[in-house]
């Protein structure tokens, strides 16, 4: 039988996010420390050499673990509005339970109608018995429709959400991040040959495999409208692959295509359109010492609107925004969805008072700063090892 807790999946859901949020841009900074340890010239030799190997590795998995997360998250919203729109804050929908009230229902009903075909003589009817049986129909009626509309949420919900976590996609960079973090962690460093022992680097190919079926959504719908989930998952393309990568070329492409046509939009349509672009996270949000929210162009954002020539005033502009007025629709509709408070603690802190064997381990001076990521990739592998064994129904 089917048990689904949509408040306690829906608190579990939003706790998630926040972890999740704070390790992804840990894992984004993280990333660009290596990406610039890995291009730094002035580092030569063999043992720097080495060096640069295992961090670029890294690079690697932090692209891999930032796009699962963006996976991830698009999973865990649709579960969170599939749950909203069908029960709320509901604390506990179970199948078992309205299954039965329908039969309860409909076996009151029949027991109503065996009495009155039991009791009727045609030739002297009786309108209170007739009144009777209307009267259980009405009263069990109701109830069957109250009971059918509740499973036909509970089926309906799981089929739409059921396989959300299951796809090739996810499924590839899940195993390409899983033998990833276990060759990584498993190999050791010779100083006195400058190189990796039991390093197996053929996870690399899982990635790269994964990678090549990494395609950009469209992100407009034909009637108009903005996909956000389409629009979020090109722009994890565009925050996960490096530039000069086909993936993020596409996904830029069809941000920029989708931005144009907003523009050429009416202004009504134009407004709508912008917010739910704020609702897919390519704006983002900070909080002034009043507590109001002041919308922030995004790295992807600003991107799109250096390909497409808009401005970022004229974006705040079409969106109806008004710095003056923060409690208007307009400026909540457009900032509100971007904003983020993350966690006090990031991955190091986090590391540091929780497995601090982590923090302390070494591989060398030539690692610089960039030995933080063989800590921050232990616990960013294990979160989205686990992120996907969650919400499953009874």
């Amino acid at each position: 039988m089917i048990q689904i807790r949509p408040a306690a999946v829906q608190k579990q859901i939003n706790d998630k996010t926040s972890s999740m949020k704070s390790l992804s841009e840990e894992c984004e900074r993280l990333q660009e420390a290596a990406r610039n340890f890995v291009k730094d010239a002035s580092l030569q030799g063999s043992g720097w050499g080495a060096a640069k190997e295992r961090v670029g590795a890294y690079d690697k998995l932090f692209s891999a673990i930032i796009y699962a997360y963006g996976l991830i998250s698009m999973g865990d919203s649709t579960v969170f509005n599939a749950l909203n729109s069908r029960f709320g804050s509901l604390e506990a929908a179970n199948e078992e339970e309205w299954l039965q009230m329908q039969s309860e229902a409909q076996a009151l009903y029949d027991a109503a109608e065996e009495d009155f075909n039991d009791a009727y003589d045609p030739e002297h009817p009786s309108t209170d018995q007739s009144a009777k049986l209307q009267d259980a129909s009405a009263r069990m009626g109701r109830k069957l429709d109250k009971a059918g509309a509740m499973l036909s949420k509970i089926y309906s919900y799981c089929e739409e959400t059921n396989h959300v976590y299951e796809g090739d996609e996810l499924s590839g960079y899940r195993n390409a991040i899983t033998h990833g973090v276990s060759a990584l962690t498993g190999s050791t460093f010779d100083p006195a040959t400058s190189s990796w022992h039991d390093w197996d680097d053929g996870w690399t190919d899982e990635l790269n495999h994964a990678a090549e079926n990494t395609r950009p959504s469209e992100p407009m719908n034909a009637d108009g409208t903005v996909n956000t989930q389409s629009v979020q998952r090109d722009m994890c393309i565009m925050r996960s692959f490096p530039e000069d990568s086909q993936q993020y070329r596409d996904a830029k492409k069809m941000l920029e295509a989708a931005l144009e046509e907003i523009m050429a939009m009416d202004p009504d349509a134009q407004k709508a359109a912008l917010a739910a672009l704020a609702q897919s996270g390519l704006v983002t949000g900070s909080r002034d010492e009043d507590g109001y929210l002041t919308p922030q162009c995004s790295d992807e954002l600003g991107e799109i609107l250096d390909g497409t020539g808009v401005s970022w005033n004229a974006l705040l502009s079409a969106a109806g925004y008004d710095e003056n007025d923060e409690g208007s629709d307009a400026s909540n509709a457009f900032t509100a969805a971007g904003a983020y408070v993350g966690g006090e603690q990031g991955v190091l802190e986090y590391l540091a008072d929780k497995a601090p064997e982590l923090c302390s381990e070494k591989l060398g001076a030539a690692f610089g700063t960039a030995g933080h990521a063989i800590a921050a990739v232990f616990v960013a592998g294990d979160t989205f090892l686990t992120a996907t064994d969650e919400y499953e129904d009874d």
